[in-house]
């Protein structure tokens, strides 16, 4: 009872956040219930499901009053984006299990819409700073987990789940390794370096690739490569150090691949699985009951998923729905020719990053997740920007530097 009323109080607190166009204080609050399935302490299943749907019905009900009071609807949205969450809503239509369906699609949606009212409320402001308690929170995580590791302990701190918590940790480092470049500061390289903590200690593989590719883009993104003189070299040594540590550290507390993982085996039995469905799929949030019976890995050790997000977006809702989404992230965030502003050029090695975890990891259509959170503020972010932002302040990604903004 007494985490029920914790619940329902954050969520009336993110609600009039929301309401008052403060981000950097619903972002946080929300963050905090989706991360409540992850701890030790985490409610009964069903009580979670309820406090976690009642926290993304009130953000949504406060959006959808501010966007009555301000006569504006969400900006971000594009047609693939817009048609991508159609088709999972849509999919309880066909789905093999319709309420099921209905309740993670429509979560989803939520998800996306308050990190495009955050988009909204983050335009001229600091993306990271928004981000900021977030990324305390894990980082002081990290650097316990990672003594708990060195002690000799599989550590995950209060997270039961350590793959999870080191998907989060990769977030949050890449969130704030942008603002570590900008500010060069102790609090933030102590903030970054407990989220780098948190990867290792979470003993994620993938978590550690995304971070290692993730530096690679903000390095190029921030235009070192292109300088010269010693100074520069000697920050390009440094951070193909903490791609080097980061990338070997994974090796050492975890010397396992893809197929002692069985990945490649999950990813073999999902394309027979889309090839039943292949065009709409078997519904949105449907991933279990599509794979009933038909994994040759364990499903206690597997989890009923197939670790790779886009074939788990196909088997929902089908090439459509992935070929959708991929034009909306190629179209919005990711392409060369598209012109942001030079802060929000700092977006992209967050949802790059992201999208090579994904690769590795089912957390892409999962609403329960923060790290959808995480990607779509950066990603909507990075839309609103590209419509909002006068001309003058415009310019193609990777011909800045962040230097010129401190």
């Amino acid at each position: 009872m007494t985490l029920a009323l914790l619940a329902l109080a954050v969520t009336a607190l993110a609600g009039v956040a929301v309401l008052r166009g403060r981000a950097d204080v619903s972002l946080p609050l929300v963050f905090v219930l989706l991360i409540m399935q992850a701890t030790r302490y985490a409610p009964a299943e069903g009580q979670l499901e309820s406090l976690r749907w009642a926290g993304l019905l009130g953000c949504g009900f406060a959006i959808g009053l501010r966007a009555l009071m301000t006569r504006k609807l969400l900006a971000g949205f594009r047609w693939p984006l817009i048609v991508f969450c159609l088709l999972s809503v849509l999919s309880a239509l066909w789905s093999l299990d319709p309420d099921e369906t209905i309740q993670r699609a429509v979560s989803f949606v939520l998800v996306i819409c308050i990190a495009a009212q955050a988009g909204v409320d983050l335009k001229g402001r600091s993306f990271a700073l928004a981000w900021a308690p977030v990324v305390a929170l894990i980082s002081v995580l990290g650097w316990l987990g990672l003594l708990e590791a060195a002690s000799g302990t599989r550590a995950a701190s209060v997270f039961a789940n350590p793959n999870y918590f080191g998907l989060v940790s990769m977030a949050c480092g890449l969130v704030a390794l942008p603002e570590l470049m900008r500010r060069r500061s102790l609090t933030w390289l102590f903030l970054t370096g407990g989220c780098m903590a948190g990867v290792v200690a979470s003993q994620s593989r993938s978590a550690g690739v995304a971070v290692a590719v993730g530096v690679l883009v903000l390095v190029r993104s921030t235009g070192l490569v292109e300088k010269s003189g010693r100074r520069t070299a000697a920050r390009l040594l440094l951070w193909t150090a903490v791609l080097l540590i980061t990338v070997g550290l994974i090796e050492l507390v975890q010397d396992r691949g893809l197929e002692s993982s069985q990945r490649t085996v999950l990813w073999s039995d999902a394309v027979e699985i889309i090839n039943d469905r292949p065009i709409v799929g078997f519904g949105f949030g449907t991933t279990e009951q599509a794979t009933a019976e038909r994994l040759s890995v364990d499903r206690y050790s597997s989890g009923s998923r197939v670790h790779n997000s886009w074939l788990d977006l196909a088997i929902q809702i089908g090439v459509v729905g992935l070929i959708a989404l991929a034009w909306a992230l190629w179209v919005v965030a990711l392409s060369p020719s598209r012109r942001v502003s030079r802060f929000d050029a700092a977006a992209r090695p967050l949802l790059i990053g992201c999208l090579v975890a994904a690769t590795f990891e089912s957390w892409f259509s999962s609403a329960g997740s923060a790290v959808p959170l995480i990607f779509w503020t950066g990603f909507m972010t990075l839309a609103i920007k590209e419509t909002s932002s006068p001309p003058g302040n415009l310019e193609p990604v990777g011909a800045h530097n962040l230097e010129d903004h401190r």
